[in-house]
Parts: C-alpha cells; structure tokens; sequence
C-alpha cells in the first residue's frame, strides 16, 4: 500500500480515536498533549453521558474497536496500575462483535492447516459459538467423529492492531511528556507490556501450548481438567481443541441439578489455583465464571488461556513471602517481601510506606482468617501501593488478580467461602519449606556456583582495568534527572531572545531608513522602512501568539 495512504489511514484513526476521546469528556488529554491544536478538535464536546468516568471509559474502549477493548481487558487484571472502580467497569467489557461469514473462516483454515477442509473435519458449523473482536469459535467434527472447537483468528486483525498500538505508544510518549501525574500510572509501560501481551494473544499456537502445559500439570488430578489440543491441526491462526461437554460454572442451580456439590467446587477451584501459582509456577490469570466450566462428570475445567502468568522459583518464594505477610498481618514481611521483588526504589519512604501498611493492617488485627476477604485486603494494599507509586511487577498483580478472580467464583458458589483459611496453611507450609536447610543448602550452592564464575572472570577484567586505566582510556557518562528538560526550556528562550533582538534591529533599521527619506515612497514614507516595520510587527504577534499559548508571558 502506497506510504501516502498509510499515512492517510494513520491521521483518520487519529482523529476517531481524538473525537472518542473529547466525546466522552476526556479532552483535557488531547488539550495538555497538544493533540487538540494537530487534530483541529475541540477540547469540549456537548454534554457527554453523566456516567461515572469509569463507566465513561469502558463505553469509549468498546467505541474504538478491537485494540482498545482488549487494553481494557487486559487493564481490568491489573488492579496495581487502576482504581478498582475502573476495574470493576472494565471487566464489563463486551467482545462480542459481528461475525464475519462461515465461508471466509473455513478459508482461513484450508490456508493454514494446507489442505482441503474436508482432509481433516467431516463437519463444520457455520454459525460461530462466539465472534471476538480477534477471533471466532467453531464447533466441528474430526474425520473419526470426534467433536472439537475452533478457535479461528479473523483475517487482517494484526494489522489493524500494529497500527493502533504504534498510535497508543504516541499517546503514551505524549502524556508521559506533558502531563506530570501521568508518570504515576508509566503510560509507555502500561503500552509496552500491552503490546506484548496482545502480540502473545494473537499467537494461537503459543495459546496451544499453554494449554497442554497446564494439563500436564494437573495430569494427575481427576478434579481438574482443560481442553487437549491437537497440534497437527493447530497453527498461530488455527486453534483446534475439543469439545467440553459442560455447563458454565456461573449456573448455580443447573449444577446443583447435577447433583454436584457446589463448597466442594469452591474449594476445588482455591486449591487449584494455589497450586498453580506455588506448586508449578504456571498460572490462569484470568479465572472468572466466563472462563470456567464444570464437565458433565464433575471436574472443573479451565478455557481462554489468552492471559497467564509464570513464575521461576526465586520469584514463588518472594511472593510467597510478601503473601504470607498480608495473611499473617506482617507489615515488615510485606516491605521486605516488595524490596525482593524490586518494587520499592530508592525514591519510595520507607518508614512511611511501612506505617501506612500498619494502618492498613490494623482494621483487620484481631480478626480471624473467615472474615477476612482477600479482594477487600488486596485492594487496601493496592490502595497503598499506588499512593506511594511502589511498581508493582506484573506477575504479582496476574496473581493478584488470579486469587480475586477464584474467591469471587467460590463466594458465588457457596455464601460462607473463605480464600484466606485456604491459603494460610498452604502459604506456611511452602514458606517453611522455603526456610528448610535442604531448600537454603541449593539456594547457597547457587550462590557459590555464581561466586565462583565470578571469581574466574576477576583477573581479566582487573587486568583491562589496569590496562585503560594506564592509558587513560575512560568514558565516564553522567546523567543528571530532568536535566533534558531544562535544557529544552533555555533552548526556547535563547530562540524568543534571537526573535526578539531580530525584529528590534528590523524596527531601528527601518526608523532610521524613514528618517532618512530617501528610496521610492509610500504614502510619503520610504518604502523599505513600511516593509521593515510590517515584518517587524508580523514576527512580533507571532511571537506574542507562541508565548501566549505556551502559558508563559
């Protein structure tokens, strides 16, 4: 496609994505970005809907299409970047959009599996399960009868989504530039970790396998189950699984009719995830009634492995740590349970963080672990972390949210759930585990093996030392903080001094050409003294307009 085209296209997205913006009564943006004046859109628009703003940004999400509604999906996870009143609203977020027809998905499949439909499906049903703004599910048939689902990735999504996401990482430059409270939420994070994902997300291979991983962790658990994958007949567009004969995990009365005992679910549900995430380090981020199903034998089974999260030991002991000490009301376990996380940087107080966790803690000092929900205790925590702009790291908040997520699921099931008598023993026992001399004895000989590479490379980097050292060869690279935005404020006023000493040597050359008299006239006067003083005071209102707009007289 011709580059003037794309460009094109690139300014016409801009400005939906501008007017979605101001429509919804979020031009302040766009005005303190600068893109208002670029866009030549208002600021304001007519009265918008009196929602709250929560309410207000998912409807603007849902608006600009596939991109925008799974950054909200994927936000709605991460309660350590958004309010929870935001995160609430997101979670409302509806990817059901129109389905493109049958015929164009069977071509999608025939081109990526390399073969006509019928070599592999005796049948196919046209009408789509469920039509994402990504993709589409199908019900099908293998050659021997067995009943699968189809996971289809819609044509020309990708592209659509590369080039909202360079737009969003704009954005992001620009608010991170203009906007000072923009920092405490890291917009070019928050979009480059959102690339990331979205690009894993388009990848249904890579969806394929995380599937397959989990069940070979719970192999062995007649409990708990997903679908088998079938990886001759899975490609990055093409995710073939099989049918879950099952109902949703949200239909309380139809499991009840099932005879199936819903606590027990409940605590099926909690332990599983535990052991995800302290057992195997490989987790479901995203466990809501949506995504889980009970099969008609009874076991929980888990769908969408489009978010997850993953954790090497090092990391499962830290957090460990850090969650122990929110259930055992630990202020000095959480601090230090963050600093191991790297959460906490050198600009965070610490002996403020510390008190404020104490505070926190202490509504629930006293309480026993029954009455104390984990999403009330998360929240508080979060609450803290964000007003004290500690970076919480992805896997904690996917963790975070992965807990949230089953207690909501256990609570629905049966009234009198409680996560916290679920966790507490499980956490105490990993953690002395942790503690044991065994587990300490690999950690240290770890830590040794790591010594001793490091003690090899010694003499050669001393000797390269010495070596510059005597040579004077050394760069030393200084940076100093908000030191490029000073720089930048002396460049535009050593500019406005130029312009101005510019248009005063345009005012006294062209006096001193008009007391002269001299040179063809206009209206009596030289002509080149009018032009001078017509430039001079041109160059003279731009330069009132640039200071005005500025803000700065």
């Amino acid at each position: 496609m011709p580059s003037r085209v794309l460009l094109r296209e690139r300014l016409q997205r801009y400005r939906q994505i501008g007017q979605a913006i101001v429509k919804y009564g979020f031009g302040m943006v766009l005005d303190r970005t600068h893109l208002a004046r670029w866009l030549r859109l208002p600021t304001r628009a007519g009265p918008f809907s009196s929602e709250s703003a929560p309410a207000r940004v998912r409807q603007m999400l849902e608006e600009l299409g596939p991109t925008f509604i799974k950054l909200g999906q994927i936000l709605s996870t991460r309660p350590d970047l958004l309010p929870f009143a935001y995160l609430q609203e997101l979670e409302k977020l509806q990817d059901q959009v129109a389905p493109l027809p049958g015929e164009t998905i069977q071509q999608v499949v025939e081109e990526q599996l390399q073969a006509r439909y019928d070599r592999h499906f005796s049948s196919f049903t046209r009408e789509p399960l469920a039509s994402g703004s990504i993709a589409q599910v199908h019900r099908a048939s293998l050659i021997d009868g067995t009943q699968v689902v189809l996971k289809v990735r819609k044509p020309g999504i990708e592209r659509t989504i590369q080039a909202d996401l360079q737009i969003l990482r704009d954005l992001a430059l620009l608010m991170t530039r203009f906007i000072k409270e923009a920092e405490l939420y890291q917009p070019v994070r928050i979009v480059e970790e959102f690339s990331r994902s979205i690009r894993k997300e388009l990848d249904l291979s890579l969806e394929g396998r995380r599937i397959e991983r989990f069940r070979r962790n719970f192999s062995d658990d007649d409990r708990v189950t997903a679908p088998r994958v079938y990886p001759q007949l899975t490609t990055s567009q093409v995710l073939t699984m099989t049918w879950v004969d099952g109902i949703k995990i949200s239909r309380v009365k139809e499991l009840e009719e099932m005879g199936l005992d819903r606590r027990q679910l409940a605590i099926t549900g909690a332990r599983a995830t535990v052991k995800q995430i302290f057992v195997d380090g490989f987790f479901h981020a995203d466990p809501h009634p949506g995504n889980l199903f009970v099969t008609r034998s009874g076991r929980l089974c888990y769908l969408d492995f489009g978010i997850t999260g993953q954790l090497d030991a090092t990391r499962m002991a830290d957090l460990n740590f850090l969650l122990h000490g929110l259930v055992s009301q630990d202020a000095e376990k959480i601090i230090r349970g963050l600093s191991a996380l790297n959460a906490v940087d050198e600009r965070v107080d610490i002996a403020s963080l510390k008190r404020e966790v104490e505070e926190m803690l202490e509504i629930y000092y006293g309480l026993p672990l029954k009455e104390i929900k984990i999403q009330e205790l998360l929240e508080s925590t979060f609450e803290v972390m964000r007003t004290f702009r500690v970076r919480i790291p992805a896997d904690l908040s996917h963790l975070a949210r992965a807990l949230m997520a089953i207690e909501g699921v256990g609570l629905m099931l049966d009234p009198e759930f409680n996560l916290m008598s679920e966790l507490e023993p499980v956490l105490s026992e990993v953690l002395k585990k942790r503690l044991s001399f065994s587990s300490i004895l690999k950690v240290s000989e770890k830590n040794l093996t790591g010594l001793y590479f490091l003690t090899r490379e010694i003499p050669s980097s001393l000797e390269s030392f010495l070596r510059h050292l005597r040579k004077g060869a050394f760069n030393l690279t200084f940076e100093h903080e908000g030191l490029e935005e000073l720089t930048s404020s002396l460049d535009k006023a050593s500019n406005r001094i130029a312009f101005s000493l510019i248009i005063a040597a345009l005012l006294i050359a062209s006096s001193l050409i008009v007391v002269s008299g001299k040179g063809h006239l206009i209206l009596g006067f030289p002509a080149l003294g009018v032009l001078g003083f017509f430039f001079a005071a041109i160059m003279g209102i731009w330069l009132l307009i640039g200071i005005l707009r500025a803000g700065k007289l």
